[in-house]
């Protein structure tokens, strides 16, 4: 119960209320476990640390869970990094001016030479 209280303060839709957390349609109920271990990392250090790929799901669990301004900042976020990879890509050569490999061929970079 003592780890799960800086959550408790923090999720207003956990109420404070012990029961909430353990209830099978609760806020937590879908929330998957690297997700929690994730939140529980928030409540001890106020940072949120995951893979890009948790986003979506973290997002999620904190907008279920109350934190909606977190939440939005998390949201701000995953838009930031979806312009700055579309914009990264743009510059890319079209897929048709690339050369196709064939099967088993790779391209064939010179050896770097060794000095001694």
């Amino acid at each position: 119960k003592e780890l799960l209280l800086p959550l408790l303060q923090r999720c207003p839709a956990l109420q404070g209320s012990w029961s909430l957390c353990a209830a099978k349609a609760g806020p937590l109920a879908k929330v998957s476990l690297p997700c929690f271990r994730i939140l529980m990392h928030w409540t001890k250090t106020s940072r949120l640390v995951f893979a890009h790929s948790r986003a979506a799901e973290l997002h999620m669990a904190l907008q279920n869970l109350g934190a909606k301004g977190t939440a939005e900042r998390l949201r701000e976020w995953m838009n930031k990094q979806e312009l700055k990879f579309n914009l990264m890509s743009f510059d890319g050569p079209p897929a048709e001016e690339i050369p196709p490999l064939g099967p088993g061929k790779a391209e064939s970079r010179p050896k770097p030479s060794r000095k001694r």
